[in-house]
């Protein structure tokens, strides 16, 4: 008679992350590998855990568009006490998802998660700086957002212009928020940015150790003139697979840039940019040379830009 599955236990994931470099890992299945960062963070021998903040992008390869970063703050006590709920055990890699299941997970994050923002970086500004930098000015602007600190932030590089909004939190919020404020001829510029009046306001910010930035990749966030204790982070290769904090990130910055792009398809229409959102698709590449580029395109991006005969 077969035995009944066990369920992993976090020593498990704290085994086979030890065991294991993290990209193998991420292959394990969802029950070994999801959550496996936070249990190795929360079981160490810390007198305080630290409050964590998860942090993923979308969009960073594609001709239109901009680069979307969320950063989601869950409650600890959601994600160790049993039984948690059922929309914290169905996060994943928005990747691994169905659209219909990241749209389903996405009521949940804005309103249950202890705090979260969303920013979108556009077009002008990634071909102003690039999109490595024009990431890391998302990355920052949603990390402070969440913290409660951009009003009057000390070393943000911003976009400009930059519009922060901030939503109620029994408020039923539209992932395309401002689309509605698209124009034809005004297309957008800088960055939008979206967050809970929930903030992490009562971590110490005199405290490095009181806070950690889980980032999804291999790259840690660097801004020009920020203090180094200012910002305590890991990278995490394949973390929106790893960890819960950076998949709920990944589904809320997928989402809402697909509702962007959904809307950008009404606005500027032929380019089928609904269908690839603003990816490299031969369709899209073929659109661009029949109509030229439409002002939500990244024109420092080969495909956009004419090529120098």
């Amino acid at each position: 008679m077969t035995p009944p599955r066990r369920t992993p236990t976090a020593a498990d994931q704290l085994d086979l992350l030890a065991s294991n470099p993290t990209p193998h890992l991420a292959a394990q299945p969802r029950a070994l590998r999801m959550g496996a960062v936070e249990a190795e963070l929360w079981t160490a021998d810390l007198p305080t855990p630290p409050a964590l903040i998860g942090l993923d992008e979308a969009g960073r390869g594609p001709l239109a568009g901009p680069v979307s970063v969320a950063a989601v703050a869950l409650h600890p006590r959601a994600l160790r006490d049993a039984p948690r709920s059922p929309w914290i055990d169905a996060l994943d890699d928005s990747k691994k998802l169905s659209e219909a299941r990241r749209d389903a997970l996405l009521p949940h994050i804005l309103l249950d998660a202890r705090a979260w923002a969303v920013a979108h970086v556009h077009a002008d500004h990634i071909d102003r700086v690039n999109i490595l930098q024009a990431t890391f000015h998302g990355m920052a602007l949603a990390a402070e957002a969440l913290l409660g600190s951009l009003t009057t932030p000390p070393w943000t590089l911003q976009p400009s212009p930059l519009d922060l909004r901030r939503v109620e939190d029994d408020t039923a919020v539209e992932p395309a928020w401002y689309a509605e404020d698209l124009r034809v001829d005004q297309p957008p510029r800088g960055a939008h940015l979206l967050a809970s009046t929930r903030t992490l306001d009562d971590v110490p910010d005199d405290d490095p150790a009181a806070l950690l930035l889980l980032i999804d990749g291999n790259a840690t966030l660097h801004i020009p003139g920020a203090p180094a204790a200012a910002l305590r982070q890991r990278a995490v290769v394949k973390g929106d697979a790893l960890s819960f904090h950076i998949a709920a990130a990944s589904i809320l910055a997928k989402v809402t840039r697909d509702q962007i792009m959904a809307r950008a398809e009404d606005l500027w229409p032929g380019y089928g940019l609904a269908g690839h959102k603003g990816y490299p698709t031969a369709a899209h590449k073929q659109a661009i040379a029949a109509l030229g580029a439409s002002p939500f395109h990244r024109r420092s991006f080969a495909g956009v830009a004419p090529s120098a005969a």
